[in-house]
């Protein structure tokens, strides 16, 4: 089973759901009429920019690592992602973390931990 994980092209069906992705996006504010001009000298075209170079990038890297090591260890690291989310809300943004929030993060680091094993 794994040997057609590796043979799959992975790659064409990342890029394909993406571009459907964005597909349905640009069909949804045509149907909803929703005005989206963007500056072109505003940082946000940058941003955006970045966030779709770092997506893509989290996308490759994610399924370049389940084609080449057991998924049980890719999966749990993927599961990162909302503590990632957190530490930014923390320090970008300077919110407040919940004890629920620190028990989830510390839910998801022991559980790596454990996996790791």
């Amino acid at each position: 089973r794994s040997s057609s994980l590796k043979s799959s092209n992975w790659f064409f069906a990342a890029v394909f759901f993406r571009l459907l992705t964005l597909a349905y996006f640009l069909l949804f504010i045509k149907i909803k009429k929703i005005d989206v001009r963007i500056n072109k000298n505003s940082s946000l075209v940058l941003i955006l920019v970045l966030f779709g170079i770092a997506d893509g990038a989290g996308t490759v890297f994610f399924n370049l690592g389940v084609s080449t090591e057991a998924v049980s260890l890719i999966g749990p690291i993927a599961a990162l992602s909302p503590v990632i989310v957190i530490l930014l809300a923390l320090f970008v943004l300077k919110e407040k973390i919940s004890n629920l929030q620190k028990l989830g993060i510390a839910g998801i680091l022991l559980g790596l931990f454990v996996i790791a094993l």
